[in-house]
Formats: structure tokens, C-alpha cells, sequence
């Protein structure tokens, strides 16, 4: 099958995932998120961005899916159905790029600085699942989360959520773009600390994970530079940061796993699932490798129960089976 833009190697068995027989490669890189960034960069396009209602972003969705624009709508579309992601995969593609919008449109309120106020956001928050949060108050955590929000936004959601614990984030576009200091101008992010590349970053996480405090950043992106460990997820190898996996194995670790989705009226649902314990240092495991792997593969499972939740909302989407270079929002 061939699509202008892509090379698809597409098979006609129904199992092609679990026997690893899908190929997909850009012939030219025109990738609609980098588009939107470039947009939003300028302070005209972010002007009229962060100004889009509700309504305004679902019919540029509409058209963008009506044009095939840069054919990503055709794209999401085989991939959800690959995946077999949604019985409704017009709806799904929709979907996906109206919160492709919606994030941008976030991400551009931030910049242009119209959210002066926690009033001005307009998101109200709903957690669901609090008692598997109450059960981690005590150890250290780590939030194990696919991309769906925006840093900025994933920055205050955090805040409120964890309350008074202490906090710490990895994301080296936020720590170096002025992004954290936005935020908690806004918010007053007390106890919260951002790191992004530099030899300070490990000890400054290991800090706050041995006070029983909460590290966050999104595991299913790794920033380049960084070693990686593949693993099968979503059907296709996926590297995971191997320094995120050596946090993960600790002893005496919680791994909660949340979800964070907008639904109806603008509200962000904070779902929380049972968290796993790591009660033995898995690191003195023998078998450091097979420890490892075994870590990817928990990983793995849990992102993509996750994922499961709305998958028309994670980021990374179009990166499962194209050759997209991973780029933080």
C-alpha cells in the first residue's frame, strides 16, 4: 500500500503485531506537530491560537481531516486501526487532532502569557482513584504516565494533586524555556523542583525519592542523548530511558500509574490506578539484564492500560509506526 508521504509495508494477517511484520517509514518529514510548534512560536500565531473557543478547534480539526492535511489524518486512521484503538476510527482521527489543537492551544496561552491568574485557566480538575494516591504517602513514588498534556499543564495538575509532598520533574525543554518559572508564577509551585540535562539531575531525583517524595516526567518519551532499553510496546520496539528503568527497579518503590484526560466542559480527569511496590532492589538482581527487561516489560504493560483509557489523547501516537524524532511539547 502506498501513501503519498509514507511507505507502507502493510500486512494482510490479522496478528501482524504479535509477529512484528509491520514496517512503516516517512519518505519526507512533514509532521503536523512540528507545524503547530512552529505556529505557535510566533507571536501572532500564538495570538490568535490561544484564542480558539471550543468549537473554533473542532472545526479546524474538520477541515484538517477533510483536506487530509499533509495526509496525518490518514495516517492516525491506519495506525488506530492497526492497533485496533477504536471501533469508530473517523471519530478517533478526530478526535486525536482536536486535542493536538487543544494542547497547542495550552500551550500557546502560556506563552503569550493570557493565563495571569489560576481563574484564567478554565481547567477544573476531577481524581478518580484518590485512595491508590493516599496509599503511596509514605515512599517514595514515581508517577508513571503517557504524554497526553503539555508540561505547563502536567506542571500545576501535579501541584494540586500531590498537595503537600515534595516534588520533582525531569523535562530539559521545560527547566531551560522559562516554562517552570510561567507556572509557578501563577500557581506558586512551592516544593517543586524541575531538572533537566546535567550531572546535578540524578542526585538532585535520588534527593527527593529518599524523602518519601514524588518524581514525574513522561516515560514513554526519552529525550535524545539519553541510553535507551528497547522493548515491545503498542506492537512496535520502544525505547524507555534505561536511567527512568534503574529509578523504577529501587527498593522500597512505589510506581503509580495515572492517567490524565480532558473530557467534557474542559475538565482535566485524573485517574490513579493500584500502584505496584517494589519491595527488593531489583538492581542486586543477579541477572541485572533480565531485571531490566522485566522492568520494561511492567512498563510497558501499564502505559499501554493506560493508553487503553483514551488513546485519541496520547501525543506520541504518530510515532508507533513512522520514523518521527521524539520532541518534548
Amino acid at each position: 500500500m502506498r501513501i503519498p508521504g509514507y511507505l507502507i509495508i502493510w500486512p494482510d494477517h490479522p496478528d501482524f503485531l504479535s509477529t512484528g511484520t509491520v514496517v512503516m517509514k516517512a519518505e519526507h518529514k512533514i509532521d503536523i506537530h512540528e507545524e503547530l510548534r512552529s505556529l505557535i512560536a510566533h507571536d501572532l500565531g500564538a495570538q490568535i491560537f490561544s484564542s480558539m473557543g471550543a468549537e473554533q478547534l473542532r472545526k479546524v480539526a474538520a477541515d484538517i481531516v477533510n483536506v487530509d492535511l499533509y495526509r496525518f489524518p490518514t495516517f492516525v486512521k491506519l495506525t488506530a486501526k492497526a492497533l485496533n484503538l477504536s471501533d469508530d476510527l473517523d471519530g478517533f482521527v478526530q478526535r486525536h487532532i482536536e486535542h493536538l489543537l487543544w494542547v497547542h492551544k495550552r500551550v500557546a496561552m502560556w506563552r503569550c502569557g493570557n493565563q495571569a491568574s489560576r481563574h484564567s485557566l478554565a481547567c477544573q480538575t476531577k481524581v478518580i482513584g484518590a485512595d491508590y494516591l493516599m496509599q503511596t504517602e509514605g515512599y517514595p513514588t514515581i508517577a508513571i504516565s503517557p504524554m497526553t498534556l503539555p508540561y505547563e499543564d502536567a506542571l500545576w495538575v501535579t501541584r494540586k494533586i500531590f498537595a503537600s509532598r515534595e516534588l520533582i520533574m525531569y523535562g530539559e525543554d521545560i527547566s531551560m524555556g522559562g516554562g517552570f518559572d510561567k507556572v509557578s508564577e501563577v500557581f506558586g509551585l512551592k516544593n517543586f523542583h524541575v531538572v533537566g540535562a546535567g550531572k546535578s539531575a540524578p542526585r538532585a531525583i535520588l534527593q527527593v525519592l529518599n524523602k518519601s517524595g514524588v518524581f514525574l516526567t513522561y516515560p514513554d518519551f526519552v529525550y535524545e542523548g539519553h541510553k535507551v532499553h528497547r522493548t515491545k510496546f503498542m506492537g512496535v520496539e520502544w525505547p524507555f530511558s534505561s536511567s527512568f528503568l534503574s529509578l523504577c527497579m529501587r527498593e522500597n518503590t512505589m510506581l503509580l500509574p495515572v492517567f490524565s484526560r480532558r473530557s467534557s466542559g474542559n475538565c482535566l480527569e485524573i485517574t490513579f490506578e493500584q500502584p505496584v511496590y517494589i519491595a527488593e532492589p531489583m538492581e542486586s538482581s543477579k541477572d541485572r539484564i533480565w531485571a531490566k527487561h522485566f522492568m520494561a516489560a511492567t512498563l510497558s504493560d501499564m502505559l499501554q492500560r493506560l493508553i487503553s483509557r483514551e488513546p485519541a489523547h496520547w501525543l506520541l501516537l504518530s510515532s508507533l509506526l513512522a520514523e518521527c524524532r521524539h520532541k518534548g511539547m
